[in-house]
């Protein structure tokens, strides 16, 4: 079985996706720096934590003047098939084709609003290649148990970025097998002291899965 995260793990989330939201509104005078002072209050959560929705961000745009329906249609233009498709990693459809050849479960498990984050599976046109998609808004290790507690397949992959959630995990579950992907934002000592398998490429984690 292979669980399999998105954001930074299957497309350039932090870079490529924000740059094209950026750029749609820029369009209607909004600058990258605004758009980085408001996207905490873009998240519900008093110090900017919790689940990110791009309504809270046009409502938090509009408090600098910019008018709210224009700016939640220019952040819905980053989902357009051919703008979003253009932020999966370059490797990253050839990678689920080859899982599913393996012929094992694929499960999508994201964190994030569930309903944005189905939007960009849809635009991505990436269901097909899942058996299950989940899309929580909870802590992503609770729904990890749910899922190590319902299966008896045998060995589960956890494919994912963050080194804290993948800790998490490989603490809950000693025997899932964890392959973490490289967010650029992190430094590589971070990944070295985390003891868990890092790679760059998603080429490069199914080389050595399927060692």
């Amino acid at each position: 079985m292979f669980i399999i995260d998105l954001d930074n793990t299957l497309m350039d989330t932090h870079g490529k996706f924000r740059n094209a939201r950026i750029k749609a509104l820029e369009k209607i005078g909004v600058s990258r720096d605004l758009y980085d002072e408001t996207r905490k209050d873009a998240h519900d959560g008093e110090n900017g934590e919790g689940i990110y929705d791009n309504s809270r961000h046009a409502k938090a745009l509009s408090l600098f003047g910019f008018d709210e329906k224009k700016v939640y249609e220019a952040l819905m233009e980053s989902l357009k098939p051919e703008i979003i498709k253009t932020c999966l990693y370059p490797d990253a459809i050839d990678f689920l084709k080859k899982i599913k050849k393996i012929g094992k479960p694929i499960i999508l498990l994201t964190f994030g609003n569930p309903i944005f984050q189905e939007q960009k599976i849809k635009a991505l046109d990436l269901e097909k290649y899942f058996d299950r998609m989940i899309f929580t808004n909870q802590k992503k290790t609770e729904k990890l148990t749910e899922i190590m507690d319902s299966i008896s397949s045998r060995p589960a992959w956890f494919i994912n970025d963050r080194i804290v959630e993948n800790l998490e995990a490989k603490k809950l579950f000693s025997e899932l097998k964890v392959a973490q992907t490289v967010f650029p934002f992190v430094s590589e000592d971070e990944y070295q002291s985390s003891g868990l398998p890092y790679f760059k490429t998603l080429t490069e984690i199914y080389d050595f899965i399927t060692k």
